[in-house]
């Protein structure tokens, strides 16, 4: 009796103290989801002002439940438990993902969307952040994922101004150089993307927003690609690691990129000492990663000694940089951190 006492007097308080307990900044964030516990009404004070959901698994009842209980959301991740259920379709991300006017961010995580899904994604023209991950499960690689005609509908948001695409295998080419016609994408990351060659990133010079590119083992990008990159005069971070057809001359063009502050070259294994002492005239790199490049030596690495913008240096694996060369270059420069391990 004394327990359906208490649990009416829960539900009695006003909407606007619930508000007030769930916006005050006296609560933090990871008890908000011990609050909904209490009851019925502060369940559905605390869903309704929700704006971040990450969740595991989430079924189809699920993402039918999206769009009334949570209204306010702009930001959602998911990641499957399950890792033998099916993909994601079309059918399920109009159900739980379109009639929602304030997401902006979406990050599948390890959910496998098919390309119907893709495009049904692509009808929120207010997403501005989308990141999709095809990866390997129990030997077997995701039968239905993204393909170029699935990229060519992303680059029409209007609004999209980060995309990741990780263990795309189907998409090629053609669909990365559709990305060129997204004038406001910033952020473009490929992550063993083993069809994308050089031909693809030659059209991303058209992105004149664009800040933050990063080719992670895309083996099939050469040097021609890259030395197109030194007209993307906006860039400031680019990671190269792992695309082992770079060679010094692609390094030497990336001299252009003022404004550039991170690069990393790790895994690049034909960079050799001519293609890092050229770095020595980026007037705005902050931190350059090495390593595992083997051909890298202790001339090319003194090379860097007068660059007083560069803060950090990776050469992990550099067996050819001797412990003296890197004593020198942080009694040369003492605020340069050197990592070798």
């Amino acid at each position: 009796m004394l327990d359906q006492v208490a649990a009416s007097k829960w539900l009695d308080l006003p909407e606007t103290l619930l508000v007030w307990l769930f916006e005050g900044e006296s609560w933090a964030r990871r008890d908000a989801g011990t609050f909904r516990l209490v009851c019925k009404a502060w369940r559905d004070a605390h869903d309704a002002r929700l704006e971040h959901i990450q969740t595991a698994g989430p079924s189809q009842h699920a993402f039918d439940l999206l769009p009334g209980r949570f209204p306010q959301v702009t930001t959602l991740s998911l990641w499957r438990c399950d890792r033998d259920s099916k993909s994601l379709t079309e059918v399920e991300v109009e159900v739980g993902l379109i009639n929602r006017p304030l997401l902006t961010h979406i990050d599948m995580g390890d959910m496998h969307l098919t390309n119907r899904g893709v495009h049904a994604l692509s009808k929120i023209l207010t997403l501005q952040t989308v990141k999709l991950s095809y990866l390997e499960i129990g030997g077997r690689f995701c039968k239905e994922e993204i393909l170029d005609d699935g990229v060519e509908a992303l680059s029409r948001l209007p609004c999209l101004h980060t995309l990741y695409l990780t263990r795309c295998r189907r998409i090629s080419d053609l669909g990365v150089a559709a990305l060129s016609r997204c004038k406001s994408l910033r952020t473009l990351c490929l992550v063993h993307c083993g069809s994308v060659t050089h031909q693809g990133i030659k059209p991303l010079v058209n992105l004149p927003s664009l800040q933050t590119l990063t080719l992670l083992h895309c083996e099939e990008v050469t040097t021609e690609g890259v030395m197109a990159l030194a007209g993307q005069s906006a860039l400031r971070t680019l990671r190269l690691t792992g695309c082992t057809r770079l060679e010094d001359a692609g390094v030497v063009a990336l001299t252009s990129l003022t404004e550039l502050r991170i690069l990393d070259l790790s895994y690049c294994v034909q960079v050799t000492d001519v293609g890092v002492k050229s770095l020595a005239v980026l007037p705005s790199l902050h931190t350059l990663t090495l390593s595992m490049c083997k051909c890298v030596t202790d001339t090319g690495v003194k090379a860097l000694q007068g660059m007083r913008s560069l803060r950090m240096l990776r050469l992990s694996g550099c067996s050819n940089v001797t412990a003296g060369l890197v004593h020198s270059l942080t009694i040369e420069n003492p605020d340069i951190r050197v990592y070798r391990s």
